[in-house]
C-alpha cells in the first residue's frame, strides 16, 4: 500500500480520537471531581485486568492485498489505528488533561504529539 495513503488514514484516526478525548475531558470538567476520579481509577483497573488476562495476537502481513488504490489503503490505516487506540493511555491522558487545561489547547497539543 502507498505510504501516503496509509499515513492519511492513520492521521485521520488520531484526529478523531483526540477530538473525542478532548470533548469528553471538557465535559468531565463540569462534573464533581471525586466521582470522576473514582470512575477514572475504575477504568484504569479494568484496563489493567483485561491486559493481564488478554493474549498477544499477531497479524499475518501477507493476508493484506497490496494495492495502490487510495480508499483501501486509507481505510485500512484508519481502521487499524481507530480500533486499536480505544481506551489507550494516550486517549485517557488526553481526556484528563482536557478536563484540567481546556479541550482546545489540549486537543491541538495531543494531535501534534501523535
Amino acid at each position: 500500500m502507498r505510504a501516503q495513503y496509509v499515513w492519511l488514514g492513520t492521521s485521520s484516526a488520531f484526529a478523531v480520537h483526540v477530538t473525542l478525548a478532548a470533548a469528553v475531558g471538557g465535559a468531565l470538567a463540569q462534573l464533581p471531581d471525586r466521582p470522576v476520579k473514582l470512575a477514572s481509577a475504575a477504568l484504569f483497573a479494568a484496563g489493567a485486568i483485561l491486559l493481564l488476562r488478554g493474549r498477544s495476537e499477531t497479524v499475518d502481513a501477507t493476508s493484506f492485498e497490496l494495492t495502490p488504490a487510495f480508499w483501501p489503503a486509507c481505510s485500512a490505516g484508519f481502521v487499524a489505528v481507530f480500533v486499536s487506540e480505544w481506551g489507550d493511555l494516550s486517549q485517557l491522558t488526553t481526556a484528563n488533561l482536557a478536563a484540567h487545561n481546556g479541550a482546545v489547547p489540549t486537543g491541538i497539543g495531543a494531535y501534534l504529539a501523535l
